[in-house]
């Protein structure tokens, strides 16, 4: 009876902690930038606070797409991967944390703009999205993640890469979690605050989009995930681009 009881408080106790950790994604935005080795590199500007995370590792990582909730960007080479059965093209930084609550005003994510593996001589929109983890791994935590943010990729010069934060399109809420935090397996609910940027001008004169079909072809579900794997690269994938 008494491990019982025992183990009823530890459980109480580690759930109370649970809950009070927190963190609200304030903002995000592009910058071109380059690294050490005079790389042409995507720089994504993280602003957000945490609560209740002393001593633990914070991940931020970012995915890009083709769409929002379309296809996620396929890696190639198994650098900018997001984990071994997904080729996603991810990108992470990660820190620990001192003290319980605090802001971090600019958290950069570095990606070489190589790195997204798309066709060169075009011009792309694509869409990054931003999540926060807490001890990352199989028993880490989710914290929140970002709305999809527009990002002007042009590669119609190959040796003059650009990207940029696409202004023209409709600016998109940043999603902020607070309050108990759910792991990526499920759990508890999660309590959402939704806010959104004041109107931008649009700048891009043409919106239209080109698409062209491909077939995937899907493998069995992968249990360490719970994703469908797809061994695609982004070339074959259906893709959006401006120019």
């Amino acid at each position: 009876m008494r491990i019982l009881i025992s183990a009823i408080i530890m459980t109480c106790a580690a759930l109370m902690c649970s809950a009070e950790t927190a963190s609200t994604i304030k903002k995000v935005w592009i910058l071109p930038e380059v690294d050490n080795d005079s790389i042409q590199c995507m720089a994504i500007h993280v602003d957000f606070d945490l609560a209740g995370v002393r001593g633990k590792d914070i991940e931020c990582q970012a995915i890009f797409y083709s769409s929002p909730g379309g296809w996620a960007l396929r890696d190639a080479n198994d650098n900018y991967r997001l984990s071994p059965s997904l080729n996603y093209v991810a990108a992470q930084s990660m820190f620990k944390a001192k003290k319980d609550e605090y802001n971090v005003p600019d958290q950069s994510i570095l990606i070489p703009i190589d790195e997204l593996h798309l066709k060169p001589g075009r011009k792309y929109r694509i869409y990054a999205k931003v999540s926060l983890y807490c001890n990352p791994g199989r028993n880490g935590q989710f914290l929140g993640e970002s709305e999809y943010v527009p990002i002007i990729v042009d590669l119609k010069n190959p040796d003059q890469p650009h990207v940029m934060q696409d202004l023209g399109k409709i600016p998109t809420p940043t999603r902020t979690v607070k309050g108990t935090v759910a792991s990526r397996k499920g759990g508890s609910s999660q309590e959402m605050a939704m806010s959104t940027s004041d109107a931008v001008t649009p700048t891009e004169d043409d919106n239209t989009f080109t698409s062209h079909n491909s077939k995937v072809k899907k493998k069995p579900i992968d249990k360490a995930t719970f994703w469908v794997k797809e061994e695609v690269d982004s070339a074959s994938l259906p893709k959006l681009y401006i120019e």
